[in-house]
């Protein structure tokens, strides 16, 4: 009632608050309040289906995205040499976006996932150290387990949702990127042969730092203990991308 009515509407059907508004025992006024109630929450549905609700963010969010998802693949296939630099504009934009809204409603925690991780290391090969070992470390985990999180966590290209395409993003432009230095654009930076790269250098080596990386999110988790929000917005979150 406080969202849909004012005071006023009160006072014009001769109801005022106090004893009188607290002790409504007449059917009449009763029928009177849920119909008004009814009334303005139509209003209000069809006000929020009409095209003119639809907020200026929420079009140059899907404008961006819409150019972004033709941007990406085109930059791929024509310029390779310029994606590792479009990716990581995207990376530190997106994930700052993120941790700031997160942050906001206590649910960072959830940026130490295995995902955000890799996202990490592919930077630290991209700026830090492009060695050998870093590049199957990362050609690895994204084309294992993040490229298999898109099918597990149902990501979807929702245009004008930020969120959402954060989400993709996440889980998408590490595989991309890595492919087109593979097959695309190596430029400087240093590649493995695939002729002499091993079964332990492509399999043992990731699992033992997802290891490292599991147990010391296990122990993040337990000895110093993950808030309550961070538990209850994971069940939250998982049973919106079910639905």
């Amino acid at each position: 009632l406080t969202l849909l009515m004012s005071v006023a509407d009160f006072e014009d059907w001769g109801l005022y608050p106090g004893d009188h508004l607290l002790h409504l025992d007449s059917f009449v006024d009763t029928q009177r309040i849920k119909t008004a109630v009814d009334g303005r929450r139509a209003a209000l549905l069809h006000r929020m289906r009409s095209a003119g609700f639809i907020k200026k963010k929420d079009k140059l969010t899907f404008l961006v995205g819409v150019a972004n998802t033709i941007g990406t693949p085109y930059l791929l296939a024509a310029c390779p040499e310029w994606f590792p630099t479009w990716y990581t504009f995207k990376a530190i934009t997106l994930l700052t976006w993120r941790f700031v809204s997160y942050y906001s409603q206590n649910w960072h925690y959830f940026l130490l996932d295995f995902c955000y991780f890799v996202n990490l290391l592919c930077l630290v090969y991209l700026h830090v150290w492009p060695s050998q070992e870093l590049f199957i470390l990362c050609w690895s985990f994204v084309f294992g387990p993040l490229s298999w999180a898109i099918i597990a966590w149902k990501n979807s290209m929702v245009f004008h949702s930020v969120d959402k395409m954060t989400s993709l993003f996440v889980h998408l432009n590490a595989p991309l990127m890595l492919y087109g230095m593979r097959h695309k654009w190596s430029g400087n930076y240093v590649l493995p042969d695939p002729d002499t790269t091993t079964f332990s250098q492509m399999f043992i080596g990731p699992l033992a730092v997802y290891l490292v990386w599991q147990f010391l999110y296990w122990l993040k988790g337990t000895l110093r203990g993950f808030p309550h929000n961070k538990i209850q917005s994971t069940f939250i979150l998982r049973r919106r991308v079910t639905e």
